[in-house]
């Protein structure tokens, strides 16, 4: 059975939110480069938020109408304890109902618009 993700960060622990608001205000670089071409409706329409709390994780890019997550993953999720928190991540979004993509730093460092071209298509299949 698939939960429905609520839409708000209702969903989510005080402390997670107050977190979220904090990572917020220091983006990485590739953060930073991607939320350029995605804030102010500028993919398709959509509406993107950053650092987004869905129960207790929060996401890095988040598209409600889209039911989309983008997370942008460092050098630290190549560690395999990291990968590990990373997929049950990614289960539990799924289980909400979304749909869970991940670019490298590298990725979106080199190649941002063939980043930008995923999640557009990806973003069309959903709506």
């Amino acid at each position: 059975v698939v939960a429905k993700y609520r839409g708000t960060h209702r969903t989510s622990d005080r402390g997670v939110v107050l977190f979220a608001r904090q990572l917020r205000r220091c983006p990485t670089m590739a953060e930073q480069l991607l939320w350029e071409r995605l804030r102010r409706r500028a993919l398709l329409g959509l509406r993107f938020r950053r650092q987004h709390p869905i129960g207790s994780y929060i996401t890095d890019f988040f598209c409600d109408e889209a039911g989309l997550v983008i997370e942008v993953d460092g050098e630290i999720h190549l560690q395999p304890e990291q990968k590990s928190k990373d997929r049950l991540k990614d289960i539990a979004l799924k289980d909400f109902g979304l749909t869970v993509l991940r670019f490298s730093n590298v990725e979106i460092e080199t190649d941002i618009d063939q980043v930008i071209n995923k999640i557009a298509q990806t973003a069309k299949r959903s709506l």
